[in-house]
């Protein structure tokens, strides 16, 4: 039968949220391929392999996964986000969240010098691409 269930299709909903994905190597359920297509879908995520683990990786070595657990909280900066910046991405879909994402890396690759031209120029770049990928998907 196969997996039936799908949320690529989704991903954009937590493009610049912090995440950390863990996954068992041995996962019968949800093949471990999937992972890194998870981790693509989501910039800025944090991808852990349990070699040894199934499905329940957390289970499978509890201490390991504490600890993980406990360094990303301890080490990542946590997402800026607001009601209608939420709003504006299921809404706006796919060129939002794009955008969004491209915003937030430009100004983080500019710094804090010129950082509302940044994000204008990289905001309006992102919707330009999304568009045309946008266009692009619905003729195929």
């Amino acid at each position: 039968m196969g997996q039936r269930v799908n949320a690529t299709d989704r991903l954009y909903l937590a493009a610049d949220m912090p995440a950390l994905i863990v996954w068992g190597r041995r996962d019968p359920v949800i093949p471990v391929s999937h992972a890194g297509i998870a981790e693509r879908g989501m910039p800025g995520s944090r991808l852990e392999i349990f070699e040894g683990s199934g499905h329940f990786p957390q289970l499978d070595d509890p201490r390991r996964f504490a600890r993980l657990l406990c360094d990303f909280i301890e080490t990542t900066k946590p997402a800026q986000l607001t009601a209608d910046s939420l709003r504006d991405r299921v809404l706006g879909g796919w060129a939002q969240a794009e955008a969004d994402a491209e915003s937030a890396r430009a100004v983080t690759k500019a710094g804090t010098r010129s950082t509302t031209k940044a994000r204008a120029r990289a905001a309006t770049k992102a919707k330009t691409r999304a568009t045309i990928k946008a266009g692009a998907r619905a003729t195929t």
